[in-house]
């Protein structure tokens, strides 16, 4: 965000809830929303809200259905855009460390389509391919191996929603923490920015420009799973936000200007947690540490707007999200195929053949269940998650 004035926009869902986006720097600057493949209708006013750091927003477009162009909404491009998102990522652990970026230099956040490099984490190797227009994950191969028994969120935005060519670079890794020296891990964020992103992508390798790239963080659900029934969350989790915030604080100085921070799900809904026998208990103290990450990442975010006056923030609420989910998978077009939200089918939890696999004995089909196993959810909650993002990001 710059040091303008505030630019608020404002709308109602189809909930009844006033919904607002607030941004520093330059008025709205709209965007252009082109999609690789024939999309689900945007338009509509399903959408999971978006936190931001005064309020929350719905952003509602509509977009033609079988689309392949650019629909220019105030301005226009005929760029291809590349995009790089650099999300640590593991779901049910995903540091989304997202980089997005154009060519040129543009005064203010240009807008999703504005955007064309993105650095993920989900296995992405600096010396291997590296993402084209004509492969635009780059490595591994596309769709590759996910948690999600299909493709996850972070493939979605970069092949279905997004608002122009996106060249991702994801670096995600199983299992990350923020840092392993408080929280046990093989891999965590800080050697992700400091071994990873550092060192090839910034300085005399930096290929991105500050204005038009956006770095997004998901970060929190293994630091959460692997600590919480030790029951000292209010203790631990101040030390994993000052090495947080230390490592945004480096990714700032390194460049970056636009940041995306979405919260921690619900751990305490997932199967791990309410089918363990100690349920009793560890379903309040798991609830407990959610609650209490998430209200740390909201003043985290306040700081650093308030720290920077030339940052873009955004905050989006995945805990809502999957709430809003488990509770009524009706409500979104892409989650209504679900027809179980709380357990999963133990036959499945390895994976199958095809996202949509039906065994017998299994009550449902494997993309009709929430969860692939106690962990993980499927693809059709990650195709929801993405699409709400390219909204919100627009």
């Amino acid at each position: 965000m710059m040091s303008c004035a505030t630019s608020p926009r404002s709308g109602l869902d189809n909930t009844g809830n006033s919904e607002t986006r607030v941004r520093k720097g330059n008025e709205n600057r709209g965007f252009n929303l082109a999609i690789s493949y024939p999309p689900a209708r945007l338009g509509d006013t399903d959408e999971p809200r978006m936190g931001g750091v005064d309020g929350i927003f719905n952003l509602t477009t509509r977009i033609e259905e079988n689309t392949f162009s650019i629909k220019s909404l105030s301005r226009s491009t005929e760029k291809p855009i590349t995009t790089m998102i650099l999300p640590f990522y593991s779901f049910p652990s995903l540091l989304v460390l997202g980089v997005l970026a154009t060519q040129g230099a543009i005064a203010a956040y240009p807008g999703f389509a504005g955007l064309n490099t993105l650095f993920t984490l989900t296995g992405f190797y600096v010396t291997r391919d590296q993402p084209s227009i004509a492969n635009p994950l780059g490595n591994p191969t596309y769709p590759g191996p996910t948690s999600a028994n299909g493709e996850n969120w972070i493939q979605y935005l970069t092949t279905k929603h997004n608002a122009s060519l996106l060249l991702t670079y994801n670096f995600a890794a199983s299992g990350a923490t923020v840092d392993k020296s408080l929280v046990t891990s093989s891999i965590d964020v800080v050697s992700q920015v400091e071994e990873g992103f550092i060192p090839n992508y910034t300085g005399t390798n930096q290929t991105w420009d500050a204005e038009s790239t956006l770095f997004g963080f998901f970060i929190g659900i293994n630091d959460i799973g692997k600590s919480y029934t030790n029951g000292n969350s209010t203790d631990l989790h101040p030390m994993i936000f000052d090495k947080y915030e230390e490592l945004v604080e480096e990714v700032y100085e390194a460049g970056a200007r636009n940041f995306l921070f979405l919260n921690v799900p619900p751990l305490e809904r997932m199967p791990r947690t309410t089918q363990s026998s100690a349920a009793g208990e560890r379903i309040p103290l798991e609830k407990a540490a959610v609650a209490d990450w998430n209200e740390r990442l909201g003043v985290f975010v306040n700081n650093l707007q308030e720290a920077h006056g030339d940052v873009t923030v955004f905050q989006y609420d995945t805990y809502g999200l999957f709430d809003r989910v488990m509770d009524t998978p009706e409500r979104y077009r892409e989650t209504a195929v679900y027809k179980n939200t709380t357990t999963y089918c133990s036959a499945y939890q390895n994976g199958t053949p095809e996202p949509d696999t039906k065994w017998d004995n299994c009550t449902y089909a494997a993309n009709e269940y929430m969860w692939i196993n106690s962990l993980h959810p499927t693809s059709p909650v990650h195709l929801a998650l993405a699409r709400s993002i390219s909204r919100a990001l627009a």
